[in-house]
C-alpha cells in the first residue's frame, strides 16, 4: 500500500510549490514578548501581552498562535494557510477580514514576499497561552487519492511563548502517532519520542508548527500542559542522542541532503509499527529523497528485528534532477552483532561494504527505478566478486580449530567472525599478519558460518566443528 506517497502529495504543496520554497526551521527566528503597561497586580496572563514574531522574507514558516485569539487582520501582509484534513486541501486565511483565529494548538503556514524588515513582523496581542490545552485531530477517507486511502495528517503546534519538551508526560497522545514532523524548507524531519529517533528534535520551539498523524479510526486528541514548558534558548533542534544498533543513511546531491534511519531491535516487528516507525513525507523535488520500504509503506524511521545473516532492508531513492549523488553511512560502529553492512545497487549490480567504505557515489536521474538499493546486515549474497573462490583465501576446519590460509604469496590480515546458523556471533578475533592463521573456537559440535574480512575481500564459508 502506497499510502504515504499519495497522501504526501497533498502535503507536498507547501513543500514543493514555487510559492513556498523555504521554512522557518533552520532560518532566522526572532521572538519578542512585551508586557503592555499595566498595574503590577495585573501583570499576568489574564491581561494583554504583545508577542512579536519576525518572519524571514521569501521563506515558508509553520507556526502556531501564542495567544488565546487573534484577528485575522494581523496577517494582512502575509499569506497564511491551514490544512483542512477532512477536505484534503490547504485553505487560505483572509488577512483582510475581521474573523478571529482561536483554535488552540492549530498550526498554520505563513509566507512573506516582502523585503521590508519592518513589515515582516507579526504582532500577536492578547492573553498569552498558559495551562492545559488539547486539539481534536481527524482521519478521513480520501476517495480522490490514487489509490483511495485514509488521510489522517494534521498540522498542530506549540502554542506557548516558550519552548516545549515533546518527551514530557505533559504531552498526551490519544490515537495519535508518537512522531512529529518538522519541515526545514527542503525536507521533513521526524522525531519519534518512543525510540528517540529522527533528525527532528524533542524540543519544540515557541510557536513552532508541525505535522502529526492520527493512528486509526476517525479522531485523535493531542493534549499539552505547562509541565512541558522549558526556558530553552535553543531556537530549533537538538542533536539526537546516541543510539545502539542504529544505521543512519544520508544522501547528498544537487546541493541538498536527506536522511533515513534503520535500527535493529529484537522487540520490534518486521511490519510497519506506528509506535516505533515513522512515515516518509517527501520534500522539494530538487532534493534527493531516501527512505526504506516496509511492506509497501515508505518509512523515514524503520525499527526491525535482526533476523540473522539474511537481514535485508529495501530502500527507496528518488531524484527530481539528474546528476551525481552519494549515500553516506553513519553509526556503522554502533552494532553489537553486525560485522558487515553491504549496500547493493541493483541498477549497477554493485555491492559495497559500508563498514570498509562508508560513502557510495553514483549517478541518478528521475527515470531510474526508485527500488534500486538494498541494505544487507551480516549477509553475503552469492555473486559478490571475491566472495569465496576468487577471494584468495582458504577457510577450513579440523576438530575445534578453524584455519585461514592465504592462497597467494605473503601474509594476510583482517578480521574473523564465526556465527551459529541462526546468526548469533560465537567467536570474533583479528587475523595475525601471517600466511596461515589458526583459531581454537571452543563451541559445541555443529555447523557454523565463518566470515573473513580483509582489505581486499570478504569471504564466507560453512564449516563443521566438534
Amino acid at each position: 500500500m502506497q499510502f504515504i506517497e499519495n497522501q504526501a502529495s497533498s502535503i507536498e504543496y507547501l513543500a514543493s510549490s514555487n510559492e513556498h520554497p523555504v521554512s522557518s526551521i533552520g532560518h532566522l527566528f526572532l521572538l519578542i514578548i512585551l508586557i503592555l503597561p499595566l498595574p503590577a497586580a495585573a501583570l499576568d496572563t489574564l491581561h494583554s501581552a504583545l508577542v512579536e514574531r519576525y518572519i524571514s522574507p521569501g521563506q515558508l514558516h509553520y507556526c502556531c498562535i501564542p495567544v488565546a485569539s487573534t484577528p485575522a487582520r494581523v496577517f494582512a501582509l502575509f499569506t497564511v494557510k491551514y490544512y483542512k484534513e477532512n477536505q484534503h486541501l490547504w485553505k487560505t486565511v483572509s488577512g483582510n477580514s475581521d474573523s478571529i483565529l482561536n483554535i488552540a494548538m492549530e498550526g498554520y503556514s505563513i509566507w512573506s514576499t516582502s523585503s521590508n524588515t519592518d513589515s515582516n513582523i507579526i504582532y500577536y496581542k492578547g492573553k498569552m497561552n498558559t495551562g492545559a490545552f488539547n486539539i481534536v485531530l481527524t482521519r478521513t477517507w480520501n476517495p480522490a487519492a490514487n489509490p483511495p486511502a485514509y488521510d489522517g495528517w494534521n498540522v498542530a503546534g506549540n502554542l506557548y511563548p516558550s519552548a516545549s519538551d515533546f518527551e514530557s508526560t505533559g504531552w498526551t497522545l490519544n490515537n495519535v502517532d508518537p512522531t512529529i514532523y518538522f519541515f526545514d524548507g527542503v525536507n521533513y524531519k521526524p522525531y519519534n519520542r518512543v525510540d528517540h529517533l529522527g533528525n527532528g528534535s524533542s524540543i519544540i520551539p515557541s510557536m513552532q508548527g508541525f505535522f502529526v498523524h492520527v493512528t486509526s479510526g476517525n479522531l485523535g486528541i493531542m493534549s499539552v500542559d505547562n509541565s512541558t514548558r522549558m526556558h530553552s534558548l535553543q531556537p530549533y533542534y537538538k542533536d539526537i542522542e546516541s543510539n545502539n544498533e542504529l544505521l543512519s543513511l544520508e544522501t547528498e546531491g544537487n546541493g541538498y541532503s536527506d536522511e533515513t534511519f534503520i535500527q535493529l531491535d529484537s522487540s520490534a516487528t518486521s511490519n510497519f509499527d506506528w509506535r516505533n516507525d515513522a512515515y516518509k513525507l517527501f520534500g522539494i523535488t530538487q532534493s534527493p529523497q531516501l527512505y526504506s520500504v516496509i511492506t509497501g509503506i515508505f518509512a523515514s524511521i524503520n525499527v526491525l528485528p535482526y533476523s540473522g545473516p539474511n537481514t535485508i532492508v529495501p530502500l527507496g531513492f528518488r531524484v527530481g534532477v539528474a546528476g551525481s549523488y552519494s549515500i553516506i553511512a553513519h553509526g556503522i560502529n554502533s552494532f553489537t552483532y553486525v560485522t558487515s553492512i553491504f549496500l547493493k545497487d541493483a541498477k549497477e549490480n554493485y555491492w559495497q561494504n559500508l563498514m570498509a567504505d562508508s560513502i557510495y557515489s553514483f549517478t541518478s536521474n528521475p527515470a531510474d527505478d526508485p527500488n534500486r538499493f538494498f541494505i544487507y546486515f551480516n549477509y553475503i549474497p552469492a555473486g559478490i566478486p571475491g566472495n569465496n573462490e576468487n577471494s584468495g583465501i582458504s577457510i577450513y576446519s579440523n576438530a575445534d580449530f578453524v584455519y585461514i590460509k592465504n592462497l597467494g604469496h605473503g601474509n594476510i590480515g583482517g578480521d574473523i567472525c564465526i556465527y551459529d546458523l541462526i546468526g548469533r556471533p560465537v567467536f570474533r578475533d583479528r587475523l595475525q599478519n601471517l600466511p596461515l592463521n589458526r583459531f581454537r573456537v571452543g563451541v559445541q559440535t555443529g555447523y557454523y558460518l565463518v566470515r573473513v574480512i580483509t582489505e581486499e575481500n570478504t569471504c564466507i564459508r560453512k564449516i563443521f566443528l566438534k
